[in-house]
């Protein structure tokens, strides 16, 4: 069955309760096929990551991961001008790396294999937060690319691969879980401004001990996070 990006986009308005043609069995029959078809886009680029680790002795393993339902309905609301259609991180891949040293070859090695013939992606954009954090302290590279087939739906299939240390792993898991926890959206820099603030400078603390920079570590970042408490 072919899918338009219009039915896409109408599926996403009605799974929010905003006005749209479909009925809800509609939407939900729409999201899942749209969520499903990033699977096999998955498993390729995984395997394309897994062959670059290997070739660096790197131990780490890339994780895919297809985005729940409800986070995906959960964003949607959030981000009231998003359409579904053009939601890059449905699927995604994350590589949890050692040290920034690891980070920067994965991410030069993934965009050097956009050169070669035979590679099914196209590049579709880049944010770097490591380089350029948000107030909110998150930090990881995030690489979009876009599947390239002739089927309607893989056309419109995006990837969002995610390249982090441990340490900026552990500090976006500890924000999520602690949204969850509270029932607040801590992950979209909402919530309680004074456990976004533990955040941020926890986030300062990471930075320093990344660039083994003990007594800036605790001069600056961990007097902060102190108190704060």
């Amino acid at each position: 069955m072919v899918i338009s990006n219009k039915k896409i986009d109408q599926a996403g308005r009605r799974l929010i309760n905003k006005e749209s043609q479909l009925s809800v069995q509609e939407a939900n029959s729409i999201l899942q096929e749209f969520r499903l078809i990033h699977q096999h886009p998955m498993s390729l680029f995984r395997h394309i990551i897994g062959r670059k680790l290997k070739k660096y002795s790197i131990d780490a393993a890339p994780v895919q991961r297809l985005k729940r339902i409800p986070s995906i309905v959960k964003k949607l609301k959030i981000q009231k001008n998003m359409n579904l259609s053009r939601m890059q991180d449905i699927g995604g891949l994350r590589i949890v790396l050692e040290n920034m040293e690891e980070v920067n070859l994965v991410r030069n090695e993934i965009k050097k294999v956009e050169k070669h013939g035979n590679f099914k992606f196209t590049f579709a954009n880049e944010k770097n937060y490591i380089k350029n954090p948000p107030d909110s302290g998150y930090r990881s590279i995030h690489m979009v690319y876009k599947y390239n087939r002739n089927i309607e739906l893989e056309k419109q299939c995006r990837l969002e691969i995610q390249i982090r240390t441990k340490l900026q792993h552990y500090w976006a898991t500890a924000v999520e879980v602690l949204g969850t926890c509270l029932n607040q959206p801590l992950k979209q820099s909402l919530g309680d401004d004074k456990y976004l603030d533990i955040f941020k400078n926890i986030s300062k603390l990471f930075v320093s001990l990344e660039e083994k920079d003990i007594v800036t570590t605790y001069k600056t970042g961990f007097k902060r996070f102190v108190d704060v408490g």
